[in-house]
């Protein structure tokens, strides 16, 4: 087919040419539909996927499973995978976006999760290691699967657990009486150099600075100072009538 002299279109065997081949034309086969600039495809329909842009820089293949954006022919920058968004080179670092969560990952391991917002809790780290979380319990840290610490946000408390999971020290705004305290179940508490003070292991004691406990104004300043089980050890000062200074020995 030609203008003048310009040939504008052809039939060839089985391949169709639509405008001048050393412009933009179409180029028609049994097998594909290329749209092309002179000898650059850039786009092109075949039976099982349709190409955006040339494939020597980015373009987009759209294909019945995904939808893949590429940097170049062999470079894969992200993709649509039913209802998972890649976001990134899966063997780098990259971003996956599903209906439920989304992940920061990192290498071509694709279960090594950096951060991840799932439902209401977004997670700091590898899970498998030191990491914090966040969600509606508070601000939370751990060491693998134990916890070690924690902001309880919604009870205004903060919490000290141990290598085993232990809540050994807290600072809590109400006990079951609905009252603040401090909570400490340790096994020993050190000093250094000139100073000195330790509690050591399992402990049995009882540790009291109190005044007025039942706030009915009756009066109950006391120091009370317990270590063993015996029923007489310890030291106490009481505002009652009973004691007013007493020391015991832990012999009954």
């Amino acid at each position: 087919f030609k203008d003048s002299d310009t040939e504008k279109g052809s039939l060839s065997g089985d391949t169709w040419t639509l405008g001048t081949t050393g412009n933009n034309h179409v180029l028609i086969t049994d097998s594909a539909v290329n749209l092309k600039n002179s000898s650059v495809v850039l786009a092109s329909l075949t039976g099982s996927a349709l190409t955006l842009g040339a494939t020597t820089a980015e373009h987009i293949v759209i294909s019945g499973s995904d939808i893949v954006f590429k940097a170049d022919a062999s470079t894969t920058k992200g993709s649509l995978n039913g209802n998972t968004w890649t976001l990134g080179t899966s063997t780098a670092y990259h971003t996956e976006i599903t209906d439920t969560a989304i992940s920061v990952k990192s290498g071509s391991d694709a279960s090594t999760t950096l951060t991840s917002i799932t439902g209401g809790n977004i997670t700091l780290g590898l899970t498998s290691a030191e990491y914090a979380k966040i969600s509606t319990t508070g601000l939370q840290f751990f060491c693998g699967s134990t916890e070690r610490f924690r902001i309880d946000v919604p009870n205004n408390d903060l919490r000290f657990y141990g290598s085993g999971g232990q809540d050994f020290f807290s600072v809590q705004q109400a006990d079951s009486s609905g009252d603040p305290f401090i909570n400490l179940d340790a096994t020993a508490i050190g000093s250094d150099k000139n100073g000195s003070i330790s509690i050591q292991s399992d402990l049995d004691a009882t540790f009291t600075l109190s005044a007025d406990e039942d706030d009915n104004n009756t009066g109950d300043a006391r120091i009370t100072f317990r270590i063993g089980t015996a029923a007489k050890a310890g030291f106490y000062v009481d505002a009652s009538e009973s004691d007013v200074f007493k020391i015991e020995s832990n012999q009954s």
